[in-house]
């Protein structure tokens, strides 16, 4: 069900990152960190880094994979919080 639920979130990252080019030319200044909170190796893992591949592509800038496995993924979950960033 994990892996399910990780797969369609990447889908839907990498889908929305598709027109992120089109709508402002300056975005991202930086290069993009996506949080994994699992361990890296698995095939979580394997999906993530194949869109990730799309995503630098597609928006012309660099994506890293932050692998923050630990305590039930809680430990990559509050990094997330500490950034300010909501799905919202």
């Amino acid at each position: 069900m994990k892996l399910r639920r990780c797969f369609a979130v990447a889908l839907v990252i990498g889908a929305a990152c598709g027109g992120v080019n089109a709508a402002d030319a300056g975005y991202p200044a930086r290069p993009v960190r996506l949080i994994s909170p699992i361990t890296p190796g698995g095939g979580n893992d394997f999906v993530l880094r194949a869109v990730t591949v799309a995503m630098t592509r597609n928006i012309g800038q660099s994506v890293v994979v932050d692998n923050r496995p630990g305590a039930n993924t809680i430990a990559g979950m509050e990094i997330v919080e500490a950034t300010g960033v909501t799905a919202e």
